[in-house]
Order: structure tokens, then C-alpha cells, then sequence
């Protein structure tokens, strides 16, 4: 039986490919913060907080007590957070970028004795990762494009070693991640002194976009596919939304000059 260890698996998310996975007769290693997944068969829950070292290797012991290979492990945690670049609190700044970044850092380096020939390191960033900065959601976007460019150095460098690291880009997916978007930007609202008005018409655009969203069941689906292809592809992409991409290309002063007078 083929084992995966999946980071986030608790969650939204996580829980549609922990799910899949065990369909499909993995063998699950499930690592979130928290604990409240149901007991199944094949799926080992294992309470882990990535951005502690001591907590990551704790997690490997158990798992490496278990089976002494790994297929692939799936970097799916990760923390939705919107903020004004000048006024966040820098703990708030670098707990952040800790969850979002460091903490795929330290597990794919923690497992790699796990991986063996062909194993897969998979890492799922954002849609917004290789896409220029929007306000107030920058600060999710810059660990995200972080996250991007360290599967892209991990790929390269893993290569050589017959292993394969695989980004993942998903646009909105209808979890409890909207819903967490929906606080934090309230929350930002309330919070900020210097953009209150500009935040809440941003918050009115981010809902467009946010309601063209698709279930965590065809993200879990492509993650599958991205673990088994004999030829996998270095980037998937899923539910990409258009007006972003076409928004993001647009030359920066032009960009500031649009958003200036929609936000105004």
C-alpha cells in the first residue's frame, strides 16, 4: 500500500484529499494542528504544528515508525490572512509567512529520507502567486509567490536526485477559506485607519471574484492525478480566474491608476 503525507489535512481543503486519497487505497498521514478528523481506516492523524521544528520532527518519528517510504507528500497548509502593508503588526508579518512558507520548508526538509526513488513533493500556492500585487492582499500574495519560487529551487535541485516537485496553482475553492477571507476583510475594515473607505469597496470585488469558486473535490481529484502521472506536469492549474490574469498584466502605472479611481 502507497502512503502520502498530507500538512493541512483538517481542513476545508485537506479534508476532500485526505478523503480521496483513502478512496483511492493510500495509506494517509495527516498532519494539522488540529485534531478533529473522523477515525477511518488507513488514515493516521497526527497533530503537528509546521512552524515548529520540534513539532515536525516529532510528526516524522511517528511516520517513519510506520513505513520506511513515502509517495509523495502534499504541502496543503496554509493561513488566508489580508492586511494594510504599512499598518500590520510584524508578529502578525511573520507568523505568516512562517505558516505559509517556512513551514512547507521544514517538512520537505524533515521528510526527505522518506521520499526514496520517485517520490513527489507537492506544493500548492495560489493563483495569485505569479500574479502582480493587489493592496490589502498583499501580504497573502508575497508568501504565496515566495512559496512558488521555493517549489521552483526545490525542483530544480531535486531533480537531480530523480524526485519530482510539482506547484499547484488553484484559484477559489468553496471552503471555509471564503468564509475566512470574508472575516478577514471585515476585520481589516474595522481595523485600518488609513484605508477604512478603500477597503470596503475592495472587499466588494474580492466577493465577485470569490463567488466563482468550485468544490475542494476537483482540487483533490488534480492532486491525485499530479502524484500518479507517469509524466507529470511541473504546474497545475485549476478554476484560473480571468479578469485577474488580464488585470495583472497590465503595466504597474496603469494597474495603480485603475485601482486609485476604483478604490477612491
Amino acid at each position: 500500500m502507497q502512503s502520502v503525507v498530507i500538512t493541512g489535512g483538517n481542513g476545508g481543503i485537506g479534508s476532500a484529499v485526505v478523503n480521496y486519497f483513502l478512496q483511492n487505497g493510500y495509506r494517509v498521514f495527516c498532519l494539522d494542528i488540529t485534531q478533529n478528523c473522523e477515525k477511518q481506516e488507513n488514515l493516521i492523524s497526527i497533530a503537528c504544528d509546521i512552524t515548529s521544528e520540534q513539532s515536525v520532527k516529532n510528526a516524522f518519528e511517528i511516520v517513519a515508525k510506520d513505513t520506511s517510504e513515502i509517495s509523495a507528500v502534499i504541502n496543503l497548509a496554509g493561513v488566508y490572512r489580508m492586511d494594510s502593508l504599512i499598518e500590520i503588526d510584524f508578529e502578525r508579518l511573520k507568523n505568516t509567512y512562517d505558516i505559509n512558507l517556512f513551514g512547507a520548508c521544514l517538512v520537505n526538509k524533515i521528510f526527505f529520507p522518506l521520499y526514496k526513488d520517485k517520490g513527489r513533493v507537492i506544493i500548492v500556492t495560489s493563483e495569485l502567486a505569479p500574479q502582480k500585487i493587489m493592496p490589502f492582499n498583499g501580504l497573502y500574495m508575497l508568501t504565496k509567490s515566495a512559496l512558488d519560487k521555493y517549489a521552483q529551487g526545490l525542483r530544480a535541485e531535486l531533480s537531480l536526485l530523480g524526485i519530482k516537485v510539482i506547484t499547484v496553482r488553484p484559484g477559489a475553492i468553496n471552503t471555509g477559506m471564503i468564509d475566512k477571507s470574508n472575516q478577514e476583510m471585515y476585520a481589516l475594515c474595522e481595523r485600518s485607519k488609513l484605508y477604512s473607505a478603500n477597503t470596503k469597496k475592495f472587499f466588494k470585488i474580492m466577493n465577485s471574484i470569490s463567488s466563482k469558486n468550485i468544490p475542494p473535490e476537483k482540487l483533490a481529484k488534480l492532486l491525485y492525478k499530479a502524484v500518479n502521472a507517469k509524466k507529470p506536469k511541473m504546474v497545475y492549474k485549476i478554476n484560473q480566474g480571468f479578469l485577474l490574469k488580464i488585470f495583472s498584466s497590465l503595466p504597474e502605472g496603469f494597474r495603480n491608476f485603475l485601482l486609485k479611481n476604483i478604490l477612491k
